[in-house]
């Protein structure tokens, strides 16, 4: 049994920088923008996050249709997800991973449904369909459920925890502190036999998708 915190980021990139504050709130308002400052993996995370924010603003209903409808990281996916990054929601380029775009979308929308609203207790909520509604067919499917269910245990026993998390800026001080008090909760959420090999930002990615997804009562995006 195995878990690897890969070094290695997701397929994320910044191009033409533009000007732009980063003004602590939760909802920014220099939707779209990539940051001019900071290094170019943090440049494209808060830019990917400002990115997701404006889309779910002017498009809800398509990005919670491409959400629920589609299998993460599926041909579909990325072709639906394509679209929607075709919205005129960026001052800047940004290159990203379909997986690194739904991470942002349910991050985007938990903010919106939930804001700074504590999660309590979510130990006894009912259980969520990762597998959304078949069977792992191939590796990098099977991959993909365990992680998120790896994922769902660490946010039942670190709720608060994984809140805090959410509301932090990308590349922030406040988010290592946040990954850091996660730590000691994940060997606890193992299953033998199972390796599961994912970055610090794909962890933070699929921890929101979790959160979201249980508070919202089992909803893929609703």
């Amino acid at each position: 049994m195995l878990v690897v915190l890969a070094l290695c980021p997701l397929a994320l990139a910044a191009a033409a920088p533009a000007s732009a504050q980063d003004t602590g709130s939760l909802v920014r308002s220099d939707l779209g923008q990539v940051p001019e400052n900071g290094d170019p993996l943090t440049r494209a995370r808060v830019g990917l996050t400002n990115f997701a924010v404006c889309i779910a603003a002017r498009k809800p209903s398509a990005v919670k249709a491409y959400l629920a409808e589609t299998v993460p990281s599926s041909t579909e996916a990325k072709m639906v997800a394509l679209r929607l990054t075709k919205e005129d929601c960026l001052d800047g380029g940004l290159v990203f991973e379909e997986s690194a775009f739904r991470a942002a979308s349910y991050e985007a929308l938990y903010k919106t449904r939930f804001g700074r609203a504590q999660p309590g207790d979510l130990s006894a909520l009912p259980m969520v369909d990762y597998a959304f509604g078949t069977s792992p067919v191939d590796a990098d499917h099977r991959q993909s459920v365990a992680l998120r269910r790896f994922a769902d245990c660490v946010t039942r026993a670190a709720p608060g925890q994984v809140h805090s998390l959410m509301l932090s800026r990308p590349g922030s001080a406040l988010e290592g502190e946040a990954m850091r008090a996660l730590m000691p909760r994940l060997s606890g959420c193992l299953v033998k036999d199972i390796t599961l090999k994912f970055s610090k930002v794909q962890l933070r990615g699929v921890l929101g998708e979790t959160l979201y997804r249980i508070r919202a009562g089992g909803e893929t995006a609703k």
